[in-house]
């Protein structure tokens, strides 16, 4: 406690000093932590085992199957403009739409 009464009894650019060297100290202690465990991770990587970690087996068959879903999209759309394109061309409706205009 004498330690913090001391620090508060320093004018306020020495306190600012000190606050500035201790945020730096703990940066610097946070970066070594840091590295260190990156340096572990990079070291504990295996490159033999980088596929089946991934799960590209798991990945292609999520890719297939909505490269299938697009295509079955794509094929409905295209049934569905095609229906379009015979309900427009078909002569039935086409009296049928006559026949209500002329009776306006």
């Amino acid at each position: 406690m004498d330690f913090l009464k001391k620090i508060q009894k320093q004018p306020e650019n020495i306190r600012l000093m000190i606050l500035w060297a201790v945020l730096i100290v703990i940066g610097i202690i946070l970066f070594v932590f840091w590295v260190l465990h990156s340096v572990r991770a990079v070291n504990s990587f295996s490159k033999s085992n980088f596929f089946e970690q991934l799960n590209v087996s798991d990945m292609k068959a999520d890719v297939n199957k909505s490269v299938e879903d697009v295509k079955q999209k794509a094929e409905d759309i295209s049934n569905i403009k095609q229906k379009a394109e015979d309900i427009l061309n078909d002569k039935e409706i086409e009296k049928l739409i006559e026949e209500k205009l002329n009776d306006k």
